[in-house]
């Protein structure tokens, strides 16, 4: 629903309603997230030799699942991430760090690899 306010021909007011029936929320059916342990409590993932560059400038602490290449039953993960030299954050950092997590199939396998294929 909504309702203007016009003066002299223009909207001066707007005002906007939203109305339904009542409804589950999230918290009704959702999973309560996880409680993580402080990153300087959990040991540093030391990626594989073969593994870009760019993955040795990081320091990846697993909070929530098993670790890449941990052949774990379940595809989850999460956790703390850190640029090991703390260089100052601009745009091309958020960038790499909102990237730069391994995919949650990774902790499935047993072996390094680039990405997880999907066997048919």
């Amino acid at each position: 629903m909504t309702a203007r306010l016009i003066q002299d021909g223009r909207d001066c007011i707007l005002a906007i309603g939203a109305f339904s029936s009542t409804f589950p929320s999230a918290m009704d059916y959702s999973t309560p997230p996880p409680v993580v342990a402080p990153a300087a409590d959990l040991p540093v993932f030391e990626p594989h030799p073969k593994m870009p560059a760019i993955a040795h400038r990081l320091a990846i602490r697993h909070a929530i699942g098993s670790p890449p290449f941990s052949g774990a039953d379940e595809a989850l993960t999460g956790g703390w991430l850190l640029v090991r030299d703390e260089p100052p954050v601009d745009a091309p950092l958020l960038a790499l760090v909102c990237d730069a997590w391994l995919p949650a199939p990774f902790s499935r396998l047993t072996t390094w690899g680039f990405a997880p294929l999907r066997s048919t």
